[in-house]
């Protein structure tokens, strides 16, 4: 019941730029956003998040004069985009009304979306690049791990395959971009993936 036209990290990297309104339409003169929660990604869930998860959550006059759109920078210092996305949760209140007046149930009162700084990984990847030529290659599985994973993880963001989008990002972060930024030599780097498995 609500449109999302941007839900991103800020170009300068110090909050959240959402950008969501309810469907314009007179069937929709009866729904208002309710709220809206941000958490971590690793405590993603399928429904509205609990308190205890959440880093920050707009309610009431935080939802603009009429509760009809939200357009604003969220900042939080519980915020690090350097290491974790977040999952967006915007949920709606009243039911929307055919043209004969009539309720319809058929959509949705909770939209999820994600923001994601993917700054790093690209800085990452340049690093690696230019190590490839210099070493003849030796970190070429590496280079394809990261922009195969990287890959997978914009495309079930897209596809809203959540449960995905956190474990590569889990798998990115804790193998690959340490391994990337640490790593002291290639077979470091294969001890690490032999010892390790993703299962999807």
């Amino acid at each position: 019941m609500v449109e999302i036209h941007e839900c991103r990290v800020s170009p300068l990297g110090d909050g959240i730029f959402l950008w969501t309104n309810v469907i314009d339409g007179p069937d929709y003169a009866n729904v208002f956003l309710e709220k809206i929660a941000i958490v971590q990604y690793d405590r993603f869930t399928v429904d509205y998040p609990d308190k205890q998860n959440i880093l920050v959550e707009l309610t009431g006059e935080n939802l603009g004069e009429n509760r009809k759109e939200v357009k604003m920078t969220i900042s939080s210092a519980a915020f690090d985009f350097e290491k974790y996305f977040y999952f967006v949760y915007i949920k709606t209140i009243g039911q929307p009304t055919s043209s004969n007046g009539t309720e319809t149930y058929c959509n949705s009162d909770l939209v999820i979306s994600a923001a994601v700084n993917l700054l790093p990984l690209y800085h990452t990847k340049i690093k690696l690049l230019k190590e490839y030529v210099k070493t003849c290659g030796k970190n070429e599985q590496l280079i394809i791990d990261i922009i195969l994973k990287e890959e997978i993880f914009k495309n079930s963001l897209t596809l809203g395959e959540f449960s995905t989008s956190v474990q590569i990002w889990d798998d990115l972060l804790n193998y690959d971009l340490a391994q990337a930024n640490h790593k002291t030599s290639y077979e470091g780097y294969k001890n690490v993936q032999n010892n390790k498995q993703i299962t999807l």
